[in-house]
């Protein structure tokens, strides 16, 4: 039995480390068709990736509980695509 991300993050979070690869293995193939549906490149959303994938787990302390885990990760994931295209087209 899996015990889902919102979960651990909501009710245990103060009491646990979650630990990083438990939290890479569950959101990294949606981020990654984010990013693809995004940038349509499969490189360019492999490097995206990547970036945010490395952003969310840097920022998993400021996750408050407001609305479920994978919303928080997709709008991190979203708003970090904007800035990708957006970086990519002034180039």
């Amino acid at each position: 039995m899996t015990v889902g991300l919102n979960w651990l993050f909501v009710t245990l979070r103060p009491e646990i480390e979650l630990p990083s690869a438990a939290v890479l293995e569950q959101i990294q193939n949606p981020v990654y068709g984010l990013a693809l549906r995004m940038l349509w490149h499969p490189e360019d959303a492999r490097d995206a990736t990547q970036e945010i994938l490395l952003r969310i787990l840097q920022s998993l302390e400021s996750f408050r509980g407001d609305s479920s885990f994978m919303t928080w990760v997709y709008r991190v994931a979203a708003n970090h695509l904007r800035n990708f295209r957006k970086s990519h087209i002034e180039q």
